[in-house]
């Protein structure tokens, strides 16, 4: 049996794309990061040897702990910055269709100003984005069938995650867990296949600032994230709804809320038959009257 489903509350479209916008710009940002990092005097404290790969991944971590956080989502009003969350909380009925679909157009929005808005600073003036690569279209490495198994992979895995993480570890754990998690499958994939974005909000809006969304090799190289995230949103949907258990609680308000609704049906029986009893009474009355 499914298990039962809690409706949650969407920001409003302009605030996830105004959120959507800066978790994409602080991602694109992490090279600036990990360069001005090593710029600082790490042999004070007897680090002699920079590791860029680690700074990159360290920074990626605490990026998205940062946007998984409590403080993060009560500013953004809980803005999911990913139309795949949208996807599969629509899914779920978590949502409605419409605002999830209304939602899911807003981050890809925010995405898009944001990749376009850093392509134009970064070109205009490259000076202030030391160790900044110039942005270009994501294409995947692998084929599109590899690409694609690979996205499904990281995004089943991570949804999977995110619901069970909240019934086995503390609250306050949860946010650099599910960063860490995130992180370790991007590390296993290791850019073999697709680089596990499980956003294709990033990946379209890397090829629509630049200015190719609609060639035949545009279409190749993002269908494999949007495929991989519907996939993956498509398995996660099956598990909730035919694999997991019920919650006891659940079970409980639903029989508590049959055993109310047979006694009012029982209630109304009963008010039925006094009422033509009645009825019988009156019109037996009347027949003896005459």
């Amino acid at each position: 049996m499914a298990v039962s489903i809690t409706k949650v509350v969407v920001a409003p479209p302009a605030v996830e794309v105004l959120s959507s916008f800066l978790v994409c710009a602080a991602l694109l940002l992490v090279e600036v990061q990990v360069e001005l990092l090593s710029r600082l005097p790490w042999y004070i404290i007897g680090v002699n040897n920079y590791n860029n790969q680690m700074a990159f991944l360290t920074m990626i971590f605490l990026c998205l702990a940062f946007v998984f956080s409590p403080s993060y989502v009560a500013v953004s009003r809980g803005a999911f910055n990913n139309p795949t969350v949208y996807a599969l909380r629509g899914l779920l009925g978590e949502v409605s269709v419409f605002a999830s679909v209304v939602g899911a157009f807003a981050s890809i929005l925010g995405h898009v100003l944001a990749f376009g808005a850093l392509a134009y600073a970064t070109t205009a003036y490259p000076a202030y984005f030391p160790g900044m690569t110039a942005l270009s279209a994501v294409v995947p490495a692998g084929s599109l069938r590899d690409a694609t198994l690979a996205e499904t992979a990281v995004a089943t895995s991570n949804f999977v995650f995110a619901g069970l993480a909240p019934g086995i570890f503390p609250t306050a754990l949860l946010p650099m867990l599910g960063s860490a998690f995130y992180v370790a499958t991007a590390v296993a994939e290791g850019c073999a296949y697709s680089c596990g974005y499980m956003n294709p909000a990033t990946v379209i809006a890397s090829h629509v600032v630049m200015g190719d969304a609609t060639s035949q090799e545009a279409i190749h190289a993002m269908a494999p994230y949007v495929l991989g995230s519907a996939l993956g949103c498509l398995s996660v949907w099956f598990m909730v709804k035919f694999l997991l258990p019920e919650p006891k609680s659940a079970k409980k308000a639903k029989a508590q809320g049959k055993a109310a609704a047979r006694g009012v049906s029982l209630a109304r029986e009963r008010a039925a038959a006094m009422e033509r009893a009645k009825s019988m009474a009156k019109s037996s009355s009347k027949k003896k009257a005459q």
